[in-house]
């Protein structure tokens, strides 16, 4: 056995050297002899150099004195544009320079860019696809050299010059489609593959199915337009393991027009524990976690890319923090344990196991994160319910690993088709192993609605703008009535309401961006997003920003400069200057102030953002007469949510559980406030009025003002509903506590 190791081993050493000396044919015959000879030899090393191998062998090949794109993508003449999308985008995970370092990878790499570029240009392909086709494809014996060395001798059989014709292996696959499934319209392909993965990288002679299907009802590419790309945005990309969307990029620059680029910064892993570093050391796969800066990188198409991901992330230079968030729907790694890492060798040999679920809440800091296992529906290609068998998931804080990656899905409406089950899920096949029905547990609807939809809306999320139900949304995919999380001080607008220059250039300093969710509760009355439209913006003004830690606006900013024409806000924070022992203990917990004294940022520097969907409202802030400091605190009229029952030592926990109280300011002096409760008025969404009973009106002093949680933008009704309204307020719902959300009445 010892001996058969070492000899292996030489074998992948010589392999290495043919590779830097481009004989690919010798390179990948070794590499082959080092897989038999033990299988101990990294099985990842093994794709990435059979891989290069296959590339450059096949675009050694001609059709017709021309390169043949179809073999280099090892894709069938006949392949629609969704599969050669997604073969594109695995052999350019395992061929990208930053991930593979052998001899030939940045050439093949460039290869099977140029064949994709190609194949999904119509007019291109068609010449391609007809000369293919034009080829004599009778003969596919070859000597697996891997190369049929015949150029300039004639074939006997047909009297035409065979033209020098590579068949490695990859040659073998079926050149046809076989239509299957009764619900699938025809988009099921089947193709026999040279390989045990359906990307020919391992074994000459294996021949397994590879199977790749178009979702029916939501063209999941839309998520990935380049008219959805932003600076700021964390985007999963598809890995180099079995292709699912676990890698994440932040991206720094956007460039339109006139050829799409992307410029991006790669996420690292950064293990928080003894437990998570030996999983990651191990190159077992990570989806969770923190994650800092690495390698910088720019694409040329977003084939690559899955998915916008939602972060958080406590301070501009802090970890990027990546958990399932509530609405999202997850693939959970089946028989799970984080003891992998001690066998890490023989689990990467190993083909995944995937179970999908939807994510009921969010993780906190004291919480475990609740998940319900989805079950997929028979008969349709990739539309999945919650199972009505099984009881939600708990999955304790420190097992986050058993995430594999996040999965885009679409709500079904029960529109688009007869009999559709409404609430239903749309997956992204992409972001699923090939063989879904062998894949996940399949149930048999017995009514065409899978569950009561209001029920659920608080736990369901979608992909789309097509839904008003409540639920969880991404960045750029549509405003709906929803509540979803905030992340650090900055927003991504939406896309329906951003116009954007053809000739857009977005160029963010990479140490100083950062990308947040919004809550999307509609208003009845008053728009409020109008208070934030970038004409209200001016130098000089501070305003603020939704925070991080409670997600309400209680982040303060200068605006330093407003560039209307490329709708950008730059802006510099202020800090909090602490005037009480209250104040400093809560700064030293990282917990966040609502008023008080504020000084410009030294520590921190000049933030840039696209668009104003960071902001919630101007603020009043008075001048303390020192440069560069500023007093914000309640004034008269003003609506503010205090913490119920606050009182001076409350600690992180108290804070996480705490209730909140929404009052009008009612007056000041200046050793205290006096505020006056609301109540919210029946029948209206967020309608407040004053509570003018006895007792109503408190007085907070001024060694009590860390009660004060953040200032909700209001609007004064005054003609609407006849003027049965007036002298009522409207509150902004992004600034509303959720728990009034979903009340009538206070």
């Amino acid at each position: 056995m010892e001996c058969n190791k070492d000899e292996a081993a030489r074998a992948k050493a010589l392999a290495e050297k043919k590779m830097l000396e481009k004989d690919f044919v010798g390179a990948k015959r070794m590499i082959i002899k080092a897989q038999q000879l033990s299988k101990e030899v990294d099985a990842i090393d093994i794709s990435k150099i059979l891989t290069v191998c296959d590339v450059h062998c096949a675009a050694g090949a001609k059709v017709n004195a021309e390169i043949d794109w179809y073999g280099i993508l090892q894709v069938p003449v006949d392949a629609d544009d969704a599969l050669i999308k997604k073969q594109y985008r695995k052999l350019a995970l395992l061929l990208h320079p930053d991930k593979n370092k052998f001899g030939g990878a940045e050439a093949a790499f460039k290869l099977v860019g140029e064949a994709n570029m190609t194949l999904t240009d119509k007019s291109k392909r068609s010449v391609n696809r007809t000369a293919k086709l034009d080829e004599d494809i009778a003969d596919h014996n070859g000597p697996t050299n891997g190369v049929n060395d015949c150029s300039n001798t004639e074939d006997k059989k047909n009297g035409a010059p065979c033209g020098g014709k590579a068949f490695n292996g990859i040659e073998q696959m079926k050149r046809g489609a076989k239509h299957a499934g009764e619900n699938s319209d025809g988009k099921e392909k089947v193709f026999h593959s040279v390989s045990n993965n359906g990307l020919g990288l391992n074994n000459d002679n294996a021949s397994d199915k590879y199977t790749f299907m178009d979702p029916e009802f939501f063209d999941f590419d839309q998520l990935r337009d380049v008219k959805q790309f932003r600076a700021n945005q964390v985007w999963a990309v598809y890995d180099d393991q079995d292709c699912m969307p676990r890698f994440y990029a932040r991206i720094t620059k956007v460039i339109i027009t006139p050829k799409f680029v992307v410029h991006f910064v790669w996420l690292e892993f950064d293990p928080a524990n003894k437990r998570e570093n030996a999983w990651s050391s191990e190159g077992l796969p990570v989806a969770c976690g923190r994650f800092k800066h690495g390698q910088s990188d720019t694409a040329k198409e977003t084939s690559m890319f899955s998915r916008t991901i939602r972060y958080g992330k406590s301070k501009p230079r802090s970890p990027y923090e990546i958990y399932p968030r509530k609405g999202e729907v997850w693939a959970l790694f089946k028989g799970w344990d984080i003891g992998w890492s001690s066998d890490a060798v023989n689990r990467k040999k190993l083909n995944y196991q995937y179970e999908v679920v939807q994510v009921l809440s969010d993780l906190t800091t004291s919480t475990s994160i609740i998940v319900m296992p989805l079950v997929k529906i028979k008969g349709y290609v990739s539309l999945f319910m919650q199972s009505r068998e099984a009881a939600p998931l708990v999955i304790p804080q420190g097992e986050t690993l058993r995430f594999s990656h996040c999965v885009p899905h679409h709500c079904i409406s029960g529109t688009e088709k007869e009999r559709v089950p409404e609430g239903s899920l749309e997956l992204d096949p992409a972001a699923l192993p090939l063989n879904l029905e062998e894949a996940f547990p399949s149930v048999i609807l017995e009514c065409s609605s899978v569950r009561n939809q209001e029920r659920d809306a608080k736990h369901a999320g979608s992909s789309t703008g097509n839904s008003s139900h409540k639920g969880s949304m991404n960045v750029g995919e549509g405003q709906h009535r929803a509540s979803v999380n905030v992340g650090v001080a900055a927003k991504i607008p939406k896309e329906e309401n951003s116009k954007h220059d053809p000739a857009e250039f977005t160029d963010v300093d990479a140490d100083n961006v950062c990308q947040t969710e919004y809550v999307c509760a509609d208003s009845e009355f008053y728009d409020f997003t109008e208070t934030r439209l970038l004409q209200k913006f001016s130098p000089g003004q501070i305003w603020a920003l939704y925070s991080d830690v409670d997600k309400f606006p209680n982040y303060y900013a200068y605006i330093q400069k407003v560039d209307r024409k490329n709708d950008k806000v730059q802006v510099r924070w202020l800090d909090v200057y602490p005037q009480g022992e209250e104040v400093k203990r809560l700064l030293q917990e990282e917990r966040t102030i609502g008023c008080g004294t504020f000084r410009l940022s030294s520590i921190h520097e000049l933030m840039t953002y696209t668009g104003t969907d960071a902001f919630s409202h101007s603020v009043v802030a008075r001048s303390t007469g020192r440069k560069g400091e500023y007093e914000i605190i309640p004034r008269l009229g003003e609506i503010w949510a205090v913490y119920k029952n606050w009182r001076a030592g409350w600690t992180a926990h108290d804070f996480e559980n705490c209730e909140y109280e929404l009052v009008e300011i009612f007056g000041h002096t200046d050793s205290s406030i006096q505020v006056q409760h609301l109540r919210k008025v029946d029948g209206y969404r967020m309608v407040f009025v004053p509570y003018r009973a006895a007792g109503s009106v408190k007085t907070i002093r001024k060694d009590e003002y860390p009660k004060f949680s953040h200032q909700i933008p209001c609007f004064h009704l005054t003609h609407e509903k006849g003027g049965k309204l007036r002298g009522y307020l409207e509150l902004d719902p992004l600034s509303v506590p959720e728990k009034f959300l979903f009340t009538d009445s206070m």
